[in-house]
C-alpha cells in the first residue's frame, strides 16, 4: 500500500513547497506562483513515519532554461579476449579462440516548458552470440522513450507500471504504457506490453502477436478528506494471452492460453497514517486449454479471489518505543489464474497476523500464518493445511566512542516452524497423505571494530515426516566471516562454513565443509590492480562412504595503461584465470582439473554530453 499524500512533504531548494504540490499522472506537480530563476535546482522529497521518524525518500537536480534544449550522452565498453591456456578434462569443451565484445549505452533528452522527452537504449556486440539477448552477433538490449507533458506521460519500451494487485505484479515488461491526470487526483492509465525483459530490435514495440502478452487499463483516484484521513479506489481491466499451445494443458499457469481479469480495489487510512485498510476483490476468466473458441464461454474456467488487510500503528510513547499490529486474510479461487501475474498462489485460503515492536536498539517481530489448498472446495481434490510461526529478535546499539578490543556487538535471532497436515482425502486418492512439520533458529552476531568486521553464525533446523518417516532429517551449520582493511589498497575476506544434515530414521549423515578467502589489491593505485578468491569444498556421504572434494582459485589481474577520462579513452589490459580441482572418490569419471587463462585489451570510452 502506498502511503497518504498528507505524509509527504517536498522542498525546493530548501524551502518548504508541500501547499503548492499537486498530484499528476507521473506523481506529483509544482505549481510555482512565478517561474524559477534559469540555473541549477534541487527538490528533495521526505516521507514522516507514523513512528515519529523521517526518510529521505530522494533528490533530483533540477535545470531550468529558458530556451529547449538537446542533451546527449553516451558511453561504451569494447573488449577484445583470447584464450591463452585452456588445459584439463573439465574444461576440453571450452570455446577455443578469439572473441570481442562491446556493450553502448545512449541517452538523449529534450527539455522544454512543460515538456521532457527522454530515450536512452542499451547495445551488445558479441562475436560468438552468446552474450546478447537473442543469440545474435549485434542486438539491442533494453531501451526506453519516455515522454511527459505534465499531466500526461507515454513511455515506450523496457519500463514498470506503478500498479500492483491481485491481477498484475509490477515486474519489468516491455511495450507501451501512457498516463493521463484529470480533475482532482484522478488518473487514468493504459498499456499493451509483454513479459519478456529483453528482446531484439526486430520487435521493438512489443504489441505482436506472441507469448505472455498483456493489454489492460486502470483508474485511480484519490480524496483528499482532511483531519488526518485519506481515501482512495483502483478499478483495472486486463486482458492477456499465454502459451500458444494446440493440445490440452494441465491446469496449472503455463497453460493459460487467452482470457481477462479485473479487480476493484480500495484504501483507506485514519489519524494520519496510523491506522490503514486495503480491500480488493477480483475475477478471471480464461481458456485454459485452447479448446474455447473465440467469441464462446465452452471450455472457459471462472474464478474469483479477494484480500483484505489491516495495519494500526500507535503513537510513539515517551522513551521512544513503537509498536504495529497487522492482519491479511487473501482468498485465491482454485481456478482464478492471471497471464499479468503467474507467481500469484491460487487455489489458497491464507490468513495472517503481524507484529513488530522498537525500543532503543531492541527490535521484534512475529507472525502466525494459517493457510490451507482447495479454495473451492472441489470434491475429487485434497485439502492441505497449514501453520507457520515465525519470530526474530535482535539488539543493535549505536557504536559511540572507540571500539572495544572486541569490537562494537550486534547480535539477531530468528525462528520459524511450519507445520503442515492433510485436512481432507477424497475418496479415489492415491498417495501418501502430507503430515510434516519443519522448523529451523538462527542465532548471528557482528562485531564491528571499524576497518574490520567479524561475523558468527550457528543455525538448528529439522524435519519430521509422520507419513514417511524416512525423509526426516535434522540439520546443523555454523559459519564464521570476517572482511577488512589489512594494509593500505589490500582488503581481504576470510569465510567458513560448516553443515552436516543426518537422516532420523537410518542415521545416513551428510556433511559439507567450504572455506574460501577474497582479496582485492593494488599494487599501483590506479595502475595495478588484482582481486583472487580461493577456495575448497568438501562434502561427505557416510552412506556409501561418498567424498567429493573441489579446490579453485579465481582471479583477475589489471594493468591500467591510461584511465579514462572526458576528453580520452580508457585502454586496460587484462588477464583473468580460472583454476579448478575436482574429485570424487566414487565415480572417477567425473574427477578431473580445468586450468583457463584469458588474456583481454578492453577499451572505454567516456561519456560525451551536449547542451
Amino acid at each position: 500500500m502506498r502511503p497518504h499524500w498528507t505524509r509527504l512533504s517536498f522542498e525546493l531548494d530548501g524551502v518548504d513547497v508541500t501547499a503548492l504540490v499537486a498530484r499528476t499522472a507521473g506523481g506529483a506537480r509544482i505549481v510555482m506562483p512565478m517561474p524559477l530563476t534559469a540555473g541549477e535546482h534541487e527538490l528533495r522529497v521526505v516521507y514522516a513515519a507514523p513512528d515519529g521518524s523521517l526518510e529521505e525518500w530522494g533528490r533530483w537536480p533540477l535545470r531550468i532554461a529558458g530556451e529547449p534544449v538537446w542533451r546527449a550522452q553516451a558511453n561504451s565498453v569494447l573488449s577484445l579476449s583470447s584464450l591463452a591456456l585452456n588445459s584439463g578434462a573439465l574444461v576440453s569443451q571450452a570455446p577455443r579462440g578469439t572473441q570481442s565484445e562491446g556493450a553502448a549505452q545512449v541517452r538523449v533528452q529534450r527539455e522544454a516548458e512543460g515538456f521532457d522527452l527522454r530515450a536512452n537504449a542499451d547495445l551488445w556486440v558479441n562475436t560468438r552470440g552468446d552474450a546478447n539477448p537473442s543469440g545474435n552477433t549485434a542486438d539491442l538490449g533494453e531501451y526506453l522513450v519516455h515522454a511527459d507533458a505534465g499531466r500526461a506521460q507515454v513511455r515506450l519500451g523496457h519500463h514498470r507500471l506503478d500498479y500492483r494487485s491481485l491481477i498484475y505484479t509490477d515486474v519489468m515488461r516491455r511495450g507501451l504504457s501512457g498516463r493521463m491526470a484529470f480533475g482532482e487526483g484522478s488518473v487514468l492509465s493504459g498499456f499493451a506490453m509483454r513479459s519478456e525483459p529483453q528482446v531484439g530490435a526486430s520487435d521493438i514495440t512489443g504489441l505482436s502477436q506472441t507469448d505472455h502478452r498483456v493489454t489492460g487499463v486502470v483508474l485511480e483516484h484519490d480524496w483528499a478528506l482532511g483531519g488526518g484521513r485519506g481515501f482512495s479506489m483502483t478499478a483495472a481491466m486486463v486482458n492477456g494471452e499465454g502459451n500458444d499451445v494446440e493440445q490440452p494443458l494441465s491446469l496449472d499457469a503455463q497453460s493459460l492460453h487467452r482470457g481477462q481479469t479485473w479487480s476493484v480495489a480500495g484504501q483507506a487510512s485514519w489519524n494520519h497514517d496510523r491506522v490503514r485498510a486495503h480491500a480488493e476483490l477480483a475475477g478471471s476468466t480464461y481458456n485454459w486449454d485452447n479448446q474455447a473458441p473465440k467469441g464462446s464461454d465452452k471450455g472457459r474456467e471462472n474464478d474469483r479471489a479477494h484480500t483484505i488487510s489491516l495495519d494500526w500503528m500507535p503513537e510513539p510513547v515517551g522513551d521512544g518505543s513503537a509498536w504495529a499490529l497487522g492482519f491479511d486474510h487473501r482468498v485465491v479461487g482454485s481456478f482464478f489464474r492471471s497471464v499479468a501475474y503467474l507467481g500469484l498462489p491460487t487455489d489458497q485460503v491464507m490468513n495472517r497476523l503481524r507484529a513488530n515492536w522498537r525500543s532503543g536498539p531492541w527490535l521484534a517481530s512475529g507472525s502466525y500464518l494459517y493457510q490451507f489448498t482447495n479454495a473451492n472446495h472441489l470434491p475429487d481434490l485434497p485439502s492441505v493445511g497449514s501453520r507457520q510461526a515465525e519470530t526474530s529478535f535482535a539488539w543493535a546499539p549505536v557504536p559511540e566512542g572507540e571500539a572495544p578490543w572486541y569490537g562494537h556487538p550486534s547480535l539477531s535471532l530468528s525462528l520459524s516452524q511450519v507445520r503442515q497436515r492433510q485436512r481432507s482425502t477424497p475418496a479415489n486418492f492415491v498417495g501418501t497423505e502430507v503430515d510434516n512439520r519443519q522448523w529451523q533458529s538462527v542465532l548471528s552476531a557482528v562485531l564491528d571494530h571499524g576497518a574490520w568486521s567479524t561475523s558468527v553464525g550457528v543455525g538448528r533446523g529439522g524435519y519430521t515426516d509422520v507419513s514417511v518417516p524416512s525423509l526426516s532429517t535434522s540439520s546443523h551449520t555454523l559459519s564464521w566471516g570476517a572482511q577488512g582493511v589489512l594494509a593500505e589498497h589490500w582488503t581481504v575476506g576470510p569465510q567458513v562454513e560448516w553443515s552436516r544434515s543426518m537422516s532420523l530414521v537410518g542415521q545416513e549423515r551428510q556433511t559439507e565443509r567450504t572455506a574460501s578467502l577474497f582479496t582485492d589489491f593494488a599494487f599501483i593505485p590506479d595502475r595495478f590492480l588484482g582481486n583472487l578468491n580461493i577456495g575448497v569444498n568438501l562434502a561427505r556421504r557416510t552412506a556409501d562412504s561418498h567424498r567429493e572434494t573441489n579446490r579453485f582459485a579465481v582471479g583477475e589481474l589489471i594493468w591500467r595503461l591510461r584511465k579514462a577520462s572526458l576528453n580520452s579513452a580508457g585502454w586496460d589490459l587484462r588477464l583473468s584465470y580460472s583454476l579448478q580441482d575436482f574429485e570424487d572418490a566414487l565415480d572417477l569419471s567425473r574427477s578431473g582439473r580445468g586450468n583457463q587463462v584469458f588474456l583481454g585489451l578492453t577499451m572505454t570510452l567516456p561519456a560525451a554530453t551536449r547542451d
